[in-house]
């Protein structure tokens, strides 16, 4: 016999009869989940089932509570983006699968045959995990909200590593020279920047810090609605030199740098489109087994900078992930630098294992400055800013 804590919920725990009854208290609180246990015992050992009237409680089916979550949760805590997202895979599979059920009825045998029936129908473990996550928030709020006594325990399916498409900095060059007109600079400013094509379209003339250098990454567009980024968070990036020196030519106060005649912003496909012409002239064509879009530019300034030995916690930030293990996607991608991070074993000590490897600098000169600017902690001493930055990020004026 106990009281326990499971997701923000107290409960009873006991035994009676051989059968374990663990039922949610009535006041969710540790005294509150002792009273109720000392009342449920006392009920059953004078033979009175204290449960009753919760048996008779009508049990609600998983598509009328899937609706109620979404207006009640999902539009007050996610953006529209997310919303967008949970409703899509809420109309598409799982109401249509789990919509007749009731919620106690949805299994962890039931899960499982969903999980079967997905992957047959040709979704990716890493799709059908996403359908995954929502039904499992809906089911946990069920829980909350006393609908539902237990939800069922939900494995998720082993999601092998992502594979990406990039360009090498030959081809970097070669589409931009093969772009014009505002396409040109979209593309210049993915690869110098990293940003996603949402907050491509955000940018604005006010984000920049001309006298830094800087670039303040502050909101983006999904679809044709302005909000937040992925992450609801600021990042700044330095602009390369080449970058500032396009971004000067045509300087302004105000407005979106990447606008449409009337100086609005451009509408989602405008973009998409014109890069996907571009795209089917060159040899980074589908027809040749690539995936170039926008954001492959984005996966190609996080390898290039791999490439050139630059740290993850570095490409971390400037990419805007919240958690490095996203960024470690690139790790393959600079083995020199991890070569060289072994040979730190050796410094100082012919033996092998060296004594002064704690006083070693693990990052290369150029990027110490860089990582000095993001704030993150360094050993560095450094005399000069942005041109060192500038330099080891993107290899001068010609750099991509």
């Amino acid at each position: 016999m106990s009281v326990r804590k499971f997701r923000k919920r107290w409960y009873i725990d006991i035994y009676y009869n051989n059968k374990r009854i663990r039922k949610p208290s009535p006041e969710n609180s540790r005294a509150g989940a002792r009273a109720y246990e000392a009342y449920a015992l006392q009920q059953l050992s004078r033979g009175v089932d204290p449960f009753e009237a919760e048996k008779i409680k009508k049990v609600i089916l998983f598509s009328d509570f899937a609706w109620k979550w979404v207006e009640l949760y999902a539009k007050t805590n996610n953006k529209v983006s997310g919303v967008r997202g949970k409703t899509s895979v809420l109309k598409t599979h799982l109401v249509p699968f789990f919509g007749k059920c009731k919620l106690n009825e949805i299994t962890n045998f039931l899960v499982e045959e969903y999980k079967a029936l997905a992957l047959k129908k040709g979704l990716c473990n890493k799709t059908v995990n996403n359908h995954l996550t929502i039904l499992n928030t809906c089911l946990t709020h069920a829980v909350e909200w006393d609908e539902l006594e237990t939800p069922p325990r939900i494995k998720r399916l082993s999601v092998p590593q992502q594979k990406f498409d990039f360009m090498t900095f030959e081809e970097s060059e070669m589409l931009i020279n093969q772009a014009d007109g505002y396409l040109q600079e979209m593309i210049l400013f993915a690869l110098h920047t990293g940003m996603r094509y949402g907050e491509l379209r955000a940018i604005s003339w006010q984000h920049i810090n001309w006298d830094n250098k800087l670039l303040a990454v502050k909101g983006a567009f999904y679809r044709d609605i302005l909000g937040s980024t992925k992450s609801n968070k600021e990042r700044h990036i330095p602009l390369s030199p080449r970058l500032y020196s396009v971004l000067a030519k045509r300087k302004k106060t105000r407005g979106f740098i990447f606008a449409d005649s009337n100086g609005d912003y451009l509408k989602e496909n405008l973009a998409r489109q014109a890069l996907k012409r571009l795209i089917a002239k060159t040899e980074l064509n589908r027809d040749n087994g690539r995936k170039i879009g926008w954001h492959a530019l984005r996966h190609t300034f996080a390898s290039q900078l791999a490439m050139r030995g630059a740290p993850l916690s570095a490409i971390q930030q400037l990419l805007g992930h919240s958690d490095i293990q996203t960024t470690m996607k690139y790790a393959h991608l600079s083995p020199s630098t991890l070569r060289s991070t072994i040979k730190l074993l050796e410094n100082g000590n012919e033996n092998g294992f060296g004594h002064h490897l704690v006083n070693t600098p693990v990052l290369k000169p150029e990027f110490q400055e860089i990582m000095c600017a993001l704030d993150v902690n360094s050993t560095a001493n450094l005399k000069t800013k942005t041109e060192s930055c500038d330099s080891a990020l993107y290899g001068g004026d010609g750099g991509s």
